[in-house]
């Protein structure tokens, strides 16, 4: 099962008083958290993630705190009365939480981690990473509808999302669908044909349809693209048994 662990360029608040930009502390923290994640240290990703929340999220009484949208536009607008006291909260936001998502994905703590993709996904809607990540805690929870209905979400947005695709894939062939669930497989291969995963997954799907062959190739080049894939050997063998 994949995931996606989103990167940015920085976590900013904006001032609109005095309309400037400055690099908030919070991105050390975050990129911390990125790394604490890579390196499997999912209980350190979760502490730097949640400061980043607390540090960003943080009012000291004289302010209110607006979203500035993915354009950068802010709402309201300067002749809104009390303009000057509003603090824009920088959208990366989304993309702390989504990552959160997924060290707490790690742990299954499947709550947590759909929890925290739900708050992703009301400051950005159309965060494919953060449809990804939720729909593969619903799958791990193997609530398939749920699952289905946010890589359904994710290719809508983004109709050449490979690992969507392929999480789908799966989905279709847990629910006995293997026609569609190759289908699937092979959209995620049209979109990256270096895809381990799609191979190796297609050929469960056409094992379970009976065609050994098809199953077979599919497995050796799973393995020829990645060589430690364990489960590719695995289907290989039970195809040659």
């Amino acid at each position: 099962m994949l995931y996606r662990l989103i990167s940015v360029a920085a976590i900013i608040i904006v001032t609109a008083n005095v309309q400037a930009q400055v690099v908030h502390p919070a991105k050390s923290f975050f990129d911390r958290g990125c790394e604490r994640l890579e390196r499997r240290d999912y209980d350190g990703a979760i502490a730097d993630f949640t400061r980043v929340i607390e540090l960003i999220s943080r009012t000291d009484g004289s302010h209110d705190y607006r979203r500035k949208n993915w354009a950068n536009q802010v709402t309201p607008g300067n002749d809104v009365p009390g303009f000057e006291r509003v603090t824009l909260i920088d959208p990366n936001m989304a993309n702390v939480y989504a990552n959160r998502c997924l060290a707490r994905y790690e742990k299954r703590d499947l709550d947590g981690a759909i929890a925290d993709c739900d708050r992703a996904l009301t400051i950005s809607p159309q965060l494919v990473e953060a449809l990804l990540n939720r729909g593969n805690a619903h799958y791990a929870r193997r609530d398939l509808d749920k699952a289905r209905a946010d890589y359904d979400r994710a290719l809508t947005v983004n109709p050449r999302y490979a690992e969507a695709y392929n999480n789908r894939g799966n989905v279709r062939r847990d629910q006995g669908d293997y026609l569609e669930a190759i289908a699937d497989f092979d959209r995620a291969i049209a979109c990256n044909p270096r895809s381990a995963a799609a191979y190796h997954n297609r050929g469960f799907a056409h094992r379970r349809i009976g065609n050994g062959d098809g199953a077979l190739a599919e497995f050796n080049r799973a393995i020829e693209l990645n060589p430690r894939l364990a489960r590719a050997y695995y289907g290989r063998g039970v195809v040659k048994n």
